[in-house]
């Protein structure tokens, strides 16, 4: 049987270890919490900004393609409009027209194919790390399991 300062004792050192372990971990583990919390509320943003700049290109391809589908079949005086340098070989100007409408519609399609690229790698990045951090949030709980096997110890050391 132990003695009354030997029980008092164990019993002081149990609910110090206890105390000090369990304010920390709960501590840390709010602010773990307000973190995941921050960070989700700044993944919000992001993702909206971004939705909306995906918005703004949709709406801006979308407004060329209406500008012109609409001229396509009017005739102009191509001519008066010309610069000066193709003023007298509209050839020359159809030719360079379209190997610029072709180098644009290839550096178009590169910017989305790289953009849809990036994402997708992002995306996968990200799910990694978030199901690390999941694995992570286990491991936290397993540490409170932990703890309230402490505290049921101390619990029978203080009323026997």
């Amino acid at each position: 049987m132990e003695s009354r300062t030997a029980k008092r004792k164990r019993c002081n050192e149990i609910r110090d270890n206890v105390v000090d372990e369990t304010h920390a971990l709960v501590l840390n583990s709010a602010n773990l919490v307000n973190e995941i919390q921050t960070a989700n509320e700044d993944f919000a943003k992001y993702y909206k900004t971004m939705s909306e700049k995906h918005s703004e290109l949709i709406s801006q391809a979308m407004g060329i393609n209406e500008q012109y589908r609409a001229r396509v079949g009017e005739t102009s005086e191509v001519r008066e409009n010309l610069p000066t340098t193709y003023a007298t070989d509209v050839h020359r100007y159809l030719d360079d027209i379209y190997t610029s409408v072709q180098g644009h519609s290839k550096k178009y399609n590169e910017a989305c194919d790289q953009m849809i690229k990036d994402l997708e790698n992002n995306s996968e990045s990200l799910k990694a790390k978030l199901r690390d951090l999941k694995e992570q949030g286990d491991e936290i709980q397993n540490q409170k399991v932990q703890l309230r096997v402490q505290f049921h110890d101390f619990k029978k050391n203080v009323n026997p």
